[in-house]
Formats: C-alpha cells, structure tokens, sequence
C-alpha cells in the first residue's frame, strides 16, 4: 500500500482500504455475506493525450481466484462522482476514487492487480 505502481503511461497508488459487509449512502445500505474491500486509489495520468479509466481495469487476487469490481457498488459509494466509471484523466492529472470489490469473508491476505487495457499489473 501507498507504493506507486506504474503501467504504461499511468501511475497507480492505493490511498486506503476498508472492509465491511455493509455500504451506506443516501439511497440505503448494500450488504454480503462476504465482506466488501472497498480500495481507494488514486491513478496519474503520465501520457500526454487524455486516457480513459475505468474500474473494470483492477481486480483482486486471493488463493488462487480472481475478482472483479463492481461497477454498481463502485457508482454507489463514489455518489455523484461516479469514480472511475468511463472517465477522462487529462495529462498530468491524478483522479481519485473507490473501488468495491466483493470477497468471501475468509480471505484474510490479497492483492490488487491494475491494467492499461493491454495486460495486468500485481
């Protein structure tokens, strides 16, 4: 955590991660029988053309098993910022925002693994 990745033009950096079998906004609560990791991440854009990010581009390995974001969760806690759902970053821009991800409770130890669109990044 709090170590900068690099893939291609774009830099990675874990700001926190949380985890709990409840999210909350306006709107209510969302619940699992698993546990929600919910990460947040901050990507700097080093190219010098827009790039689109998007949550689908991360996902988190345990045992041997791959996850995926959820984008719904993602847009649910992110509210009106809908975090890296289809957006933009400029050149030299940071953006940062939460990624949900949904896991069995038992896992206890995970990494997070990042993609430009051409491969993944542990």
């Amino acid at each position: 955590m709090s170590q900068e990745v690099k893939v291609g033009k774009l830099a990675y950096k874990v700001k926190g991660v949380n985890e709990s079998n409840k999210l909350t906004n306006v709107l209510g609560d969302k619940t699992t029988d698993g546990k929600f990791a919910v990460v947040e991440v901050t990507i700097k854009n080093g190219d010098k053309k827009a790039r689109m990010v998007d949550g689908e581009m991360f996902r988190v390995l345990a045992y041997g098993s791959k996850y995926d974001s959820s984008a719904e969760l993602d847009m649910y806690l992110n509210g009106r910022d809908v975090g890296f759902f289809l957006q933009k970053v400029n050149p030299n821009i940071s953006k940062t925002a939460k990624i949900v991800f949904e896991l069995p409770k038992e896992i206890i130890h995970y990494k997070l693994e990042v993609s430009l669109g051409f491969g993944w990044q542990k």
